[in-house]
């Protein structure tokens, strides 16, 4: 996998006849120590998106401000440079992505096969010319989906998860989570796949037709993306009892971890999932010593064994 990522805060210039946006992007993997060297260039698209009061409700709008000459990331490059020009709506949202669909992570069902190295789109909100206040984060969208089930209607919504800018690995989405939420997406939205064609058949199994409420601990949560992921996607697939999940990490992460559990406010369903964090500690966990809560059942994500 590999991110596209802005290596600063887009910046909105005013001028005539339009405004204009800066952009420097990067294309690199998740610990961003290496950058994507592609046999080809790879093309990109820019799009912007403003609001629009259109049959009693608001809608976005999106607007290709890349079009007819679409930016290219070539094998060696360290950095690109973008300056586009705005169009008279007023831009809140900005999108970089491939241009080529196949190569986009869009969806959990793009992740999973594992077919090819995909790249995850980035998204940031917009500053006003002369505000003097430039966005902090940005964010990733991936679309829970996986056989049947979005055809179905059942998995329409995406998974937004926000990271910094900049360089902190701790603030950063990892591949991990991103390849956890996909496989937990097809286990538990997949009607189509047996149990025994299924990989882990017992904890799709548990997952699927819990005979109890779950209780679930990730160890090591990040942003949050699996642990908010799994309840989303449980709340998507599961009537009755929700899960009670719980995210955990060093102190440092829980500002980021929370603001991502506020993004997810009405998006949870009808059985929302009882989502919290705790500080933890490994060093302190492994020894005994937790948090007030406690005795849950553990799932984690683990990147390094």
């Amino acid at each position: 996998m590999h991110y596209i990522r802005f290596c600063r805060p887009p910046e909105v210039q005013a001028g005539k006849p339009h405004a204009t946006v800066k952009v420097i992007l990067a294309i690199t993997t998740d610990l961003s120590d290496f950058f994507l060297s592609p046999r080809n260039p790879i093309q990109l698209v820019v799009i912007g998106a403003y609001t629009e009061h259109k049959d009693g409700k608001d809608q976005l709008v999106p607007v290709v401000l890349t079009q007819g000459n679409p930016p290219s990331w070539r094998a060696g490059m360290r950095v690109l440079k973008l300056d586009l020009p705005l169009p008279p709506q007023p831009i809140e949202t900005i999108q970089i992505r491939p241009l080529d669909r196949q190569l986009t992570a869009m969806g959990t069902g793009d992740v999973l096969p594992g077919k090819q190295g995909l790249i995850m789109a980035v998204y940031a909100d917009m500053p006003r010319p002369g505000d003097g206040r430039a966005p902090s984060v940005c964010f990733r969208s991936l679309r829970l989906s996986a056989g049947d089930a979005a055809a179905a209607g059942i998995a329409g919504q995406p998974l937004q998860i926000e990271e910094d800018l900049g360089e902190s690995i701790a603030r950063h989405i990892w591949d991990s989570g991103i390849v956890m939420v996909s496989l937990l997406a097809d286990m538990c939205l997949d009607d189509t796949v047996s149990a025994k064609e299924s990989p882990l058949p017992l904890f799709r199994s548990i997952l699927q037709t819990p005979s109890h409420p779950l209780r679930i601990l990730e160890l090591g949560c990040g942003v949050g993306v699996m642990g908010i992921g799994l309840a989303r996607i449980t709340s998507l697939k599961r009537g009755g009892n929700a899960p009670h999940i719980l995210i955990t990490d060093l102190s440092e992460a829980e500002e980021k971890a929370r603001a991502n559990m506020a993004r997810q406010a009405g998006k949870l369903g009808n059985s929302p999932a009882r989502l919290d964090f705790e500080a933890l500690d490994w060093e302190d966990g492994k020894n005994g010593v937790f948090g007030e809560k406690a005795r849950f059942w553990p799932m984690g994500s683990c990147r390094f064994v």
